[in-house]
C-alpha cells in the first residue's frame, strides 16, 4: 500500500463492559496487519472529554458552537522500537480517576437539578502504532463508566 494507507488495523478489547470510578481498566490490543510493520512503539491514551457549547458575540448577534474539552488525559508508550506482525497482542492497563463521574448525592436538591444539566464526561481509550515515514495505524474505543 502507498504510504502505509490500509496496511492494517488495531482492535481494542476491554476485559469488561462497564467500569466504576477508581477501577483499573485492563485490555489488549489485537493487530491485524497486511505485512510485518517496524514501529517506534505503541502509544496508548485514556482520556475523558465533555461537549460544551461556547457562545460568541459579534455586535448584536450571538452564535454558539460545540467544543470538546479534555478533562483528563493519561498517556503510555509501550513496546518501543519493535516489529509487529498480524495476530500480535499487547496487554495494557489504565486506572480510572476516582472522580470520573460527577457525584451529586452529597449536595442538595437544587444542586442535583443543575448537575443533571451539566455535560457528561465521555471516556475513551485510543491506541496508535507509530510507524516512521508512513501513516500511523490507530483506533479508539469508548469506555462505559457507571455510578
Amino acid at each position: 500500500m502507498v504510504l502505509g494507507i490500509g496496511d492494517g488495523e488495531i482492535e481494542i478489547v476491554l476485559d469488561r463492559k462497564e467500569y466504576s470510578p477508581g477501577e483499573t481498566i485492563r485490555g489488549k490490543l489485537l493487530f491485524r496487519l497486511e505485512s510485518p510493520v517496524r514501529a517506534r512503539g505503541v502509544k496508548l491514551a485514556l482520556f475523558g472529554e465533555r461537549k460544551e457549547m461556547h457562545k460568541h458575540y459579534t455586535g448584536k448577534y450571538a452564535s454558539s458552537h460545540p467544543v470538546f474539552v479534555r478533562v483528563f488525559h493519561e498517556k503510555q508508550v509501550i513496546k518501543p522500537r519493535k516489529s509487529f506482525k498480524d495476530g500480535d497482542e499487547v496487554q495494557f492497563a489504565f486506572k480510572l480517576p476516582s472522580g470520573a463521574l460527577f457525584d451529586v448525592k452529597k449536595r442538595g436538591v437544587l444542586a442535583d437539578i443543575f448537575a443533571s444539566l451539566e455535560p457528561k464526561t465521555e471516556w475513551y481509550i485510543s491506541a496508535t502504532l507509530d510507524i516512521p515515514l508512513a501513516f500511523d495505524i490507530s483506533s479508539k474505543t469508548r469506555v462505559n463508566v457507571k455510578k
